[in-house]
């Protein structure tokens, strides 16, 4: 059996990274969490939006330096063109 943060873990990648109703139906992975483990169903929740969290904010920030990366791009492209006309 998997160590309760890997389980935590597991959730989290399936959450952020499956379909989308898999985020409506959590509260299951609540329920079994909490009996396989011996733990709250309010600790696991807090471990799994915690877990859930911090994927966010890292995509949050991806997608932040890409849009810098390509806003950058775009200006030194425009700043060419003025040179040569």
């Amino acid at each position: 059996m998997k160590s309760y943060e890997e389980m935590i873990a597991f959730i989290v990648k399936d959450i952020t990274e499956g379909p989308s109703h898999l985020r409506y139906q959590k509260w299951v992975a609540y329920i079994l969490l909490s009996e396989a483990y011996g733990k709250s169903q309010e600790d696991v929740s807090k471990d799994i939006n915690d877990g859930i969290e911090v994927f966010e904010k890292a995509l949050k920030e991806k997608r932040r330096s890409e849009n810098r990366a390509s806003n950058e791009a775009r200006r030194l492209a425009n700043l060419a063109k003025k040179e040569t006309t």
